[in-house]
């Protein structure tokens, strides 16, 4: 599960905020013209695993939410 919030947004820029488990080190997503990549990992994601679900699983329609799997 991680959390995420959108902390910058211009016409073909979006960057997230991820927290992997909810808290904790922060890492850094960033979409331009709906590609993403990783601009800062977190201490707490170890092989990035959950800046690889931020990448493909945030919705770039919303401010903030939370994702999770099984």
């Amino acid at each position: 599960m991680l959390k995420y919030k959108r902390i910058y947004k211009d016409e073909n820029v979006m960057r997230y905020e991820f927290y992997p488990e909810g808290k904790g080190d922060v890492g850094i997503v960033e979409f331009v013209n709906g590609r993403g990549k990783i601009i800062k990992h977190s201490a707490d994601d170890f092989d990035s695993f959950y800046a690889t679900h931020a990448l493909y699983d945030i919705d770039c329609n919303k401010e903030s939410g939370t994702i999770a799997w099984y």
